[in-house]
């Protein structure tokens, strides 16, 4: 399916014609927070790699922040693809070896429910999101 019809849903019906490039719209309100500025290009590149919508849009608390702790890197693996494994890290093809103590492997986040379960939403009998 091309990249044009996966934004066409709820997203763009809720970004009505008000913000014409959503993804700009984006990365102008969440970009700054990445305070790097060669971490917010790999994160929100000048080119949008992805329709809106075609991705998870974090629906957040201090996500885009953990950016610009010390210990966290991006490495973008379009440019630098990690190619091997190793006992103490990983070897990407243009930063060489790095070294870990532990390497996650994450491919999303909680982009549901996220911040809804610090707003003690109760349900039926008083049950809490967190507590379901």
């Amino acid at each position: 399916m091309p990249q044009e019809k996966l934004s066409k849903g709820f997203q763009d019906k809720n970004f009505a014609d008000d913000v014409p490039d959503k993804q700009r719209f984006r990365a102008e309100k969440q970009g700054p927070r990445i305070k790097d500025p060669k971490k917010r290009a790999i994160v929100y590149p000048p080119e949008p790699l992805y329709a809106f919508g075609a991705k998870c849009t974090p629906l957040e608390k201090h996500y885009f922040e953990s950016y610009n702790y010390g210990y966290v890197d991006v490495i973008d693996l379009n440019d630098s693809p990690i190619f091997e494994f190793t006992e103490t890290g990983i070897k990407a093809k243009n930063e060489g070896k790095i070294k870990f103590d532990a390497i996650v492997l994450a491919t999303g986040f909680d982009a549901i429910i996220g911040g809804l379960t610090e707003i003690n939403i109760k349900g039926t009998y008083s049950v809490t999101l967190v507590e379901r």
